[in-house]
């Protein structure tokens, strides 16, 4: 019910489709879930670049213009290396409309709370998959950053 109440838009759980009963069900009886500070160690995470001062807020606003700045072939690829269907182009213009400042780190918060409450049900097969994208993504944005400031 977390999961709903936090992204309400969601479409499927678990490859389900979700019913507005449940979305109802779930802003009336679910937790209201917020970014608390959350220690990270460079051991834990396998990155340097993460000290245990950052919370899950502080990253999200941090990689503000970058965290959700995928292009559709960018997010077609992710999806297949999941294991989820491509987006098709029609469904991806809607994703890309821009939102108020706050909305949309609102929105960002949410995903990343959303995220870390789906990675305590994965295996460690699936873990190694989210770890492995989420590598690709840090790489691409340093590639970005760099390429930026030369």
């Amino acid at each position: 019910m977390t999961v709903l109440k936090t992204l309400p838009n969601l479409q499927k759980l678990d490859n389900q489709a979700v019913t507005a009963e449940e979305v109802s069900h779930a802003m009336s009886e679910g937790e209201e879930i917020t970014a608390a500070p959350t220690e990270i160690s460079p051991a834990e995470n396998g990155s340097p670049g993460l000290t245990s001062d950052h919370t899950c807020g502080e990253v999200s606003i941090e990689s503000e213009n970058d965290s959700l700045n995928f292009s559709m072939e960018e997010t077609n690829k992710i999806r297949e290396q999941l294991g989820m269907k491509p987006l098709p182009r029609d469904k991806f213009s809607s994703f890309s409309s821009p939102l108020e400042p706050s909305v949309d780190r609102k929105r960002k918060n949410n995903v990343l709370n959303a995220v870390l409450l789906l990675l305590k049900d994965l295996d460690t097969e699936g873990l190694e998959i989210v770890q492995r994208t989420a590598e690709n993504r840090i790489h691409q944005l340093q590639r970005k950053t760099f390429q930026q400031e030369s």
